[in-house]
């Protein structure tokens, strides 16, 4: 078995895995800019490769797929092994068992971020059942102070209004809001077009910010391929939809006491600055 081992930014498997996995390794300098973690988000990124050139060479295992738990638990039978503390305490003085709890924490919030999409559809299919009368008194118009987080599928999000989402479908006139000649189908229960409804800003973003971000005016109506390109397309795809969604909205922010700016919201959809 290999012994833990200095890793130069030059070392040929280093430049592998930083060539193999650049998406994932930036995503997660983007997460820890954002969270403002200790230290600089770069030099965590370079000890995660490091640690992926260990789990190589010393356990002999392949990272398939960056960002999950499989590549958590590796880490973490890596930092069990006798070796280790040793190899931390050398300088830079326990970066490798920091860079270890950042990466962890980026993992829980994607499962964090997976959950709050599943709940943005639950709340979208049954708005596509019925069609909830609008009470004007209990939308959301002002800065409101969001609310705790409750039990969904056995874990907690943040709750959704109903009449927030169904509001902003009535706002858009049923329409996908990055094309009028987006034509979906009729809806046979609703007798409306089809359009799903989206946070521009993300819920999974809510922890950032002390005002509710769940207000019709945050919410978004898309055909249901617009709805799935802003979370998988390409990157450019992405980068021009949120240019176009953020521009109708940005005005409005400021009424909610939501201070968002277009890097801001690149940021959330892991998207690149030009």
């Amino acid at each position: 078995m290999s012994e833990f081992r200095k890793i130069p930014a030059n070392d040929p498997i280093y430049k592998q895995f930083e060539e193999d996995f650049k998406i994932e390794l930036n995503r997660f300098e983007d997460f820890l800019k954002r969270e403002s973690q200790s230290g600089k988000p770069s030099s965590y990124k370079r000890y995660l490769i490091r640690f992926l050139v260990h789990i190589k060479e010393i356990q002999n295992e392949d990272v398939t797929h960056l960002e999950s738990v499989e590549t958590v638990e590796q880490i973490e039978r890596l930092t069990n092994l006798p070796g280790f503390p040793e190899f931390n305490r050398q300088p830079p003085r326990f970066f490798y068992s920091a860079t270890f709890s950042a990466f962890k924490k980026y993992i829980k919030s994607i499962a964090e971020e997976s959950v709050e999409e599943q709940h943005d559809e639950e709340v979208n299919n049954y708005l596509q059942r019925k069609i909830i009368k609008i009470d004007e008194n209990k939308l959301v118009k002002e800065p409101t102070i969001k609310k705790s987080k409750q039990k969904f599928k056995n874990t907690l999000s943040y709750p959704r209004s109903e009449l927030e989402m169904m509001k902003a479908k009535i706002n858009s006139d049923w329409t996908c809001e990055i094309s009028l000649s987006h034509n979906t189908f009729i809806n046979e229960q609703l007798n409306k077009p089809f359009v799903e409804g989206h946070h521009l800003i993300p819920m999974f973003a809510q922890d950032q910010f002390k005002y509710t971000i769940d207000f019709a005016d945050n919410i978004v109506t898309l055909c249901p391929n617009c709805h799935r390109k802003i979370h998988y397309g390409l990157q450019e795809d992405k980068h021009e939809m949120l240019q176009l969604l953020y521009e109708k909205r940005k005005d409005k922010y400021p009424q909610y006491k939501i201070e968002i700016t277009l890097k801001n919201l690149f940021t959330f959809y892991n998207v690149e600055v030009n």
